[in-house]
């Protein structure tokens, strides 16, 4: 999966944003084993971003709270002061944080397009998990990442819901790259 990335995306800085169909812990543990691998890397580092609001599942997996993204869309917080450190010194995470309240999109929209400004400066590359297709910030996301990957899994992701979800990353401007397919939801 890796090299294949690095083949869609071989520019830095680079942005590349993951979404599922519906929540999914398969999605999250793609994104954190992917910031994990390519963070190993010599260029300017790599950013995780937890932008899944709702789940939130790659902040508890590195065991991290506090103000986050969420805070840092509309200035309630520096999103640089929401940045940890990870066991790999070339990757840091910006946290999800707290609650996310309905604002206009447009104003959504250049909060987005202010942060992916700022994390391409800071960073050669920044790796997102998204969310849900239908989460808060998907739209804006995938208009400005270099690369949008959606990861389906297999025997529950219908095929009318797949085209459904290309159509609707289509339409937001996303540069679709392709399909992750997972293996069906752990009990």
């Amino acid at each position: 999966l890796a090299e294949r990335i690095e083949l869609d995306v071989p520019h830095e800085p680079a942005t590349l944003l993951f979404v599922s169909m519906e929540p999914s812990r398969q999605r999250a543990d793609i994104v954190s084993g992917l910031g994990m691998h390519l963070c190993q890397r010599p260029e300017a580092g790599t950013l995780l971003v937890d932008a899944d609001l709702a789940a939130s599942k790659i902040t508890n997996d590195f065991q991290q709270s506090g103000p986050g993204l969420a805070e840092s869309l509309f200035q309630d917080s520096p999103w640089y002061e929401s940045v940890v450190a990870t066991s790999c010194e070339q990757l840091r995470l910006l946290r999800s944080g707290g609650e996310f309240s309905d604002h206009d999109p447009e104003q959504l929209r250049e909060a987005i397009r202010y942060l992916f400004s700022e994390w391409r400066s800071s960073f050669g590359l920044v790796v997102i998990d998204g969310g849900p297709i239908d989460g808060p910030l998907v739209r804006g996301l995938a208009e400005l990442a270099d690369a949008t990957y959606l990861t389906v899994q297999l025997g529950s992701d219908q095929k009318s819901q797949l085209e459904i979800a290309r159509e609707m990353l289509t339409v937001c401007g996303a540069r679709l790259q392709g399909c992750i397919a997972t293996g069906p939801a752990e009990e």
